[in-house]
């Protein structure tokens, strides 16, 4: 065996997941096949090299296939004849692309169209190729087979089979890659050079030089001009832009015009409607960027971002409720948001034929009176329902509905179980600016609970079409985002009793001024001259006061004991979140293993307790920042 044997062989074993890509690539040489060609697209570093590596291991012996790359190609043009008239069967080609292949395409199409019949080709890069292969007789043989994240389970398994074994360090990274193959390829690599976990700074580096890859060095290159890296900046903490929106925030440095003209040339820029975003794992890490080295530049963008969306809410602009809460709880701290589903395995869809029968498959047994009242929303009322689905899978994960005073489903305008619910709304709020969500469930467990409960009711708020709705009527049900913990009230005379269900009702009331003020206030209150602490803050701060030892950096480690105090209410949800902080960092004689066998938690719902606990520290220490000491 040579090197390169070997080497190809450690390759094959690493790979994790991509089944459904796979098959699809696979199945473009089958006979009868409608497609022969594949655009395959996904971010850098998202693993399309690694897929058609993967694809020529498993096809050989069945179909000789060649993976070529593109600036070779172009370089040497003589080679796509020498492919061709080495060819003496079908074949299938695979062409690596970085980004766009440009004015050189029609010349690669003439010379793949000559390949044997039967053959096919996967062109992969960052972007579809040009609309010309549409419109061209290629069209009707194309297929895209777009490249998202990896799920929490393969991104695991990837680290897994890189030495990575012990489950609170695995799960940090997932949560820190976000499904990113390069970025947990580089850290398992970090993890073994170093031989033990990576701290705070050691996983700054590490995102330094993703960055780098990521933006092709744009980030780090000493001729971009302050002003595109300000750009950069609010493309970043900014869900998606436009000029209106890069004028109105950097009135003296960016013409927004051109500004925005500048961003949709980037590789790793998308559109997003009419405007345009970042790729989601580019835009994390030039957040975190921002965060550590100019956090008060990061301060200043996100309250001049959240003044603007405030404007345009009050000048009647739809959506803008789900973005300003993005840009004040950044998608670097908590889950997914709308907003992420580019780049994410979920997606927000309203229903489909079967889903009323798929949600009695959840992991909860549901009762048959209160399944039966769900599946009428979906029937009945799907226009007011909004599901969350996998991207390659038909069964939904999780379900809302949502009424306003203005927009009730006629199948349920006089529905016995919402007659309290409308009466209290309509006497409480005449003027219609209650969003009414009496349904919200949430049909996977563990992490995808996590993702899934918050995105379903960030895409019922965005479907409702409420602007600045002044209260919000929901629920408590399981998986699903805890309403206590966005101080939420009780209102225990309005619960549905549902056969022998009982869903509690609560109430989050924003005030007079409605909820595009109060997160207007809320940003101006936990940023305005003090830092944005993070969940990898309160991490190290634990870490230091369970295991203390001299040189104590932290300047939180000291608040949390009255973190512990106020961060999580009452009640003992709050006593549960406050057991599992406790004893897995702070008990000497505890840790993760003993508080998961003490609070009689599974592992995944142990560690899922405890980045609850930990998001709600941080956001507490943004939100009381330590009184400044005076002379």
């Amino acid at each position: 065996m040579s090197l390169a044997d070997e080497v190809t062989a450690r390759d094959g074993g690493l790979f994790v997941g991509r089944e459904r890509e796979l098959a699809v690539l696979a199945g473009l040489v089958a006979d009868g096949s409608p497609h022969r060609l594949a655009f395959l697209t996904g971010p850098a570093g998202g693993g399309k090299s690694a897929l058609l590596r993967e694809l020529a291991r498993r096809s050989h012996g069945t179909v000789e296939t060649l993976v070529v790359h593109a600036d070779a190609l172009l370089a040497d043009p003589d080679r796509l004849e020498a492919i061709v008239d080495a060819t003496s069967g079908p074949r299938l080609v695979a062409v690596d692309a970085a980004d766009e292949l440009g004015p050189t395409e029609p010349m690669l199409r003439e010379a793949l169209g000559r390949l044997p019949a039967g053959s096919a080709v996967v062109l992969a890069g960052r972007r579809a190729p040009h609309a010309d292969w549409w419109s061209s007789p290629w069209g009707a043989a194309t297929i895209p087979v777009p490249l998202g994240r990896l799920g929490a389970a393969a991104a695991a398994e990837l680290l897994a089979r890189r030495g990575l074994e012990d489950p609170d360090e695995v799960a940090q990274l997932v949560a820190w890659a976000d499904g990113h193959p390069l970025s947990l390829t580089l850290a398992a690599a970090a993890r073994t050079a170093r031989g033990r976990p990576l701290e705070a700074e050691a996983r700054h580096r590490l995102e330094r030089e993703l960055l780098h890859h990521l933006t092709d060095g744009l980030w780090r290159d000493p001729t971009l001009l302050t002003e595109r890296r300000l750009v950069l900046a609010v493309a970043a903490l900014a869900p998606a832009v436009d000029a209106r929106l890069l004028a109105a925030v950097l009135p003296q440095t960016a013409p927004g015009a051109d500004a925005e003209r500048w961003l949709r040339g980037l590789p790793f820029a998308e559109p997003v409607g009419l405007r345009i975003g970042l790729q989601h794992r580019v835009r994390r890490l030039l957040v975190a960027q921002l965060r550590h080295d100019e956090p008060d530049l990061e301060r200043a963008l996100r309250l001049q971002i959240i003044d603007h969306l405030a404007d345009a809410a009050q000048r009647g602009r739809p959506g803008v409720v789900t973005e300003l809460r993005e840009v004040l709880a950044p998608p670097v701290d908590r889950g997914v948001t709308p907003s992420m589903t580019r780049d994410s395995e979920w997606r927000v869809d309203g229903p489909r034929p079967g889903d009323a029968t798929a949600i009695g498959r959840g992991p909860r047994e549901l009762d048959p009176a209160h399944l039966a009242w769900l599946r009428r929303w979906l029937v009945e009322a799907p226009e007011h329902v909004v599901v969350v689905r996998r991207v390659e899978d038909s069964e939904p994960a999780a379900v809302a509905a949502w009424l306003t005073g203005s927009a009730v489903p006629a199948a349920f305008e006089h529905d016995p179980h919402l007659a309290a619910w409308q009466a209290w709304a309509a006497e409480r709020d005449p003027e219609g600016r209650t969003l009414v969500n009496p349904v919200t469930e949430v049909l996977v467990s563990g992490p995808e609970a996590d993702e899934v409960g918050p995105l379903v009711l960030h895409a019922l708020v965005q479907r409702s079409g409420l602007p600045d709705f002044r209260s919000w009527l929901t629920t408590r049900r399981p998986g699903a985002p805890d309403p206590e913990h966005c101080g939420g009230l009780r209102a225990s005379a309005l619960d549905l009793r549902i056969g022998a269900t009982t869903v509690e009702a609560w109430v989050l009331d924003y005030g007079e001024e409605g909820v595009i003020s109060s997160m207007r206030e809320e940003a101006r209150s936990a940023w305005s001259g003090t830092a944005v602490v993070t969940p990898a803050d309160v991490r190290e701060a634990l870490r230091e006061l369970g295991e203390p030892v001299g040189g104590r950096r932290s300047p939180y480690a000291p608040r949390l004991p009255e973190v512990l105090e106020h961060a999580f209410g009452k009640g003992p949800e709050a006593r549960l979140l406050r057991a599992v902080v406790e004893l897995g960092y702070l008990d000497p004689e505890a840790g993760h293993a003993h508080a998961m066998r003490e609070l009689h938690l599974s592992r995944t719902t142990y560690f899922r307790r405890l980045r609850e606990a930990v998001a709600l520290m941080a956001a507490w220490l943004s939100a009381n920042p330590a009184p400044t000491p005076h002379p």
